[in-house]
């Protein structure tokens, strides 16, 4: 073969290589002719009789005579991949209809000897050749066929069908007397159909996707993981890295340890913990799915929500299998819609399609007891049949929880390990405070010695040392913060109280208003936003109208003091201890 010719074919091929997925896995060494091709077949249909799976692999004949004859115009070698049972059919199908599209190459054998326009034509067809291939192996290659051909096979099926097109404009060439105008202009319009076949393929494919998230509606908690994660001081959480427990759990080849229970009394900081979790893991970019479940949409939280959550977030992860969300929505829309077991099953295929994988399942204790119970249960099943999957629970040490994850989780108390985080954290918010205040270098000095004391009775709570620094910034004037930082409440209820009574010496209007707010934020099925509290209290009860001023609601959160919170706009307790 002439130096230019051959340099063509080796670019070809270089390029074909480019395309491969993992391409170190791939030895096509001991493939080097049509006879090796064909040795391979035999292989190959030999062992689907001793599986019972034969297939007719007669129908490929027509692509592999094409490729005979190629192999003999070009005396080059000529590749193929092997193939997997399921969709072996359609695979056959496809493989038959490119040997019908490629040409009679026995006819060009003279040509290619004193042609150098027949030369580069039958290097566009080895390029198309290359392609087929190419798709094929990206294919197969591709995580969850098995569990999704129906699904994916059209979008390559689709691709392969733009490889055919481009063979039937390159066998025009072979009619006609070409230039080296028509060489470029045909390889460049190769190379555009596969690209505006890609552009428009992800175009369409997220169109889709976005349809089904506009209908499903999953809440997906990310605004829930930012908000804790601003919240959380720089250094803490890093102890359970080094915990035993967690390491035996985390580590992807122990079996036995699929789930890992983060208990501990409200307010140890669990949710903080697994949010800190969370995001090292999209951090180092692994697999991670998670949801915090609240009391503030305890109504609205059930199975099927959470498993929507669940589904959508592996798919913004792993964009290929979207296929099988789309082809769900269009064929069992009633079912992914409503009944939890199909999601479950739709989720646990997902799930072995991607390899080891994490979920946090935040807040069960949150939610209504039946609910959580099938909740859990589901996920117990789901780790019977995904053996790289592992389950982080984070919750309080309810009775029905226990039951069910005894015998299966390690357990990890998080009021046993917190102490020096919650140091951490009072400390730093303490300082940030202190050095908001008009005070000498004395003053401060004092203030800071009275709170040296916070830590050690919050006995294991974040939220007491976020409840103690939140009624500090509250009080009216130095002395009344020398007051309370010398008289430290004991314990979440004297807490919660010190902040109540302060709400009591509120003048009538203010008073009012607050109480009116904890009313509406205790009752409200759905957490209220705050235009919507504002909006209610500027209506009085004696007349009809709308009252256009009043500066109080401008400062919600300075009048309810820390038992409320905002969450975005959403007005909500501090912790679903405040309301209970």
């Amino acid at each position: 073969m002439a130096a230019s010719a051959k340099s063509l074919f080796d670019a070809a091929v270089k390029d074909f290589q480019d395309e491969l997925p993992d391409r170190d896995e791939f030895d096509f060494r001991g493939i080097e002719t049509i006879d090796d091709v064909y040795k391979e077949i035999d292989r190959t249909q030999d062992e689907q009789g001793r599986k019972g799976t034969l297939r007719n692999m007669k129908r490929i004949e027509p692509f592999l005579a094409c490729l005979e004859q190629y192999s003999g115009v070009l005396d080059t070698f000529v590749q193929v991949s092997r193939n997997y049972v399921k969709g072996f059919d359609k695979v056959l199908e496809m493989t038959r209809k490119i040997g019908d599209c490629l040409p009679q190459f026995k006819n060009c054998e003279g040509l290619f000897k004193e042609n150098k326009g027949v030369r580069d034509i039958l290097c566009l067809f080895y390029k198309d050749i290359l392609d087929f291939y190419a798709i094929m192996l990206r294919f197969f290659r591709t995580k969850g066929w098995k569990h999704f051909f129906e699904a994916l096979w059209p979008r390559f099926a689709a691709k392969i069908l733009v490889v055919m097109e481009t063979i039937e404009n390159h066998k025009s060439l072979l009619d006609r007397e070409v230039t080296l105008a028509d060489i470029h202009d045909a390889r460049t319009a190769r190379t555009r159909a596969l690209e505006e076949y890609e552009r428009s393929e992800l175009v369409r494919e997220r169109q889709n996707f976005e349809a089904c998230k506009l209908s499903l509606a999953p809440r997906l908690y990310d605004q829930e993981l930012e908000r804790m994660n601003n919240e959380c001081c720089k250094d803490t959480c890093a102890w359970l890295g080094e915990d035993e427990d967690f390491r035996t759990w985390f580590n992807s080849t122990k079996r036995s340890s699929a789930f890992l229970w983060l208990s501990g009394i409200p307010g140890a900081g669990k949710s903080h913990l697994s949010a800190n979790f969370v995001s090292r893991m999209r951090r180092d970019q692994q697999n991670i799915l998670f949801v915090f479940l609240s009391f503030q949409h305890r109504e609205s939280t059930n199975r099927v929500a959470v498993l929507h959550s669940l589904i959508f977030q592996l798919l913004y992860q792993h964009h290929h299998l979207r296929p099988a969300l789309q082809k769900a929505f269009d064929y069992d829309n009633r079912d992914l819609q409503s009944f939890a077991n199909y999601n479950q099953q739709l989720l646990t295929d997902l799930l072995q399609c991607i390899g080891v994988t994490y979920i946090v399942l935040d807040g069960l204790d949150e939610i209504p007891e039946k609910e959580r119970q099938v909740l859990l249960k589901g996920f117990l099943q789901m780790s019977n049949q995904c053996p790289e999957l592992k389950i982080m629970v984070s919750s309080r040490e309810e009775i029905d929880i226990s039951g069910l994850l005894r015998s299966r989780a390690l357990s990890l108390r998080i009021g046993l390990r917190n102490s020096e985080d919650i140091e951490l954290y009072f400390n730093t918010k303490a300082e940030e405070w202190l050095d908001t205040l008009p005070i000498d270098d004395a003053t401060y000095s004092s203030l800071k010695s009275l709170l040296q004391g916070v830590p050690e009775k919050a006995e294991g709570m974040f939220l007491y040392a976020k409840l103690v620094i939140e009624n500090l910034k509250h009080q009216l004037d130095l002395p009344a913060i020398r007051r309370e930082a010398a008289n430290l409440p004991t314990g979440l209820d004297q807490a919660y109280g010190r902040i109540i009574a302060r709400l009591e010496d509120l003048q009538p209007g203010e008073q009012f208003c607050a109480k009116t707010i904890l009313a509406w934020v205790s009752c409200s099925k759905a957490p209220p936003r705050k235009q919507e509290i504002i909006q209610a209290l500027m209506i009085h009860e004696d007349d009809n109208f709308l009252v256009t001023e009043r500066r109080i609601l401008q400062n919600i959160g300075k009048i309810c003091g820390p038992i409320i919170e905002f969450d975005g706009d959403v007005v909500r307790y501090v912790h679903f201890t405040a309301k209970e």
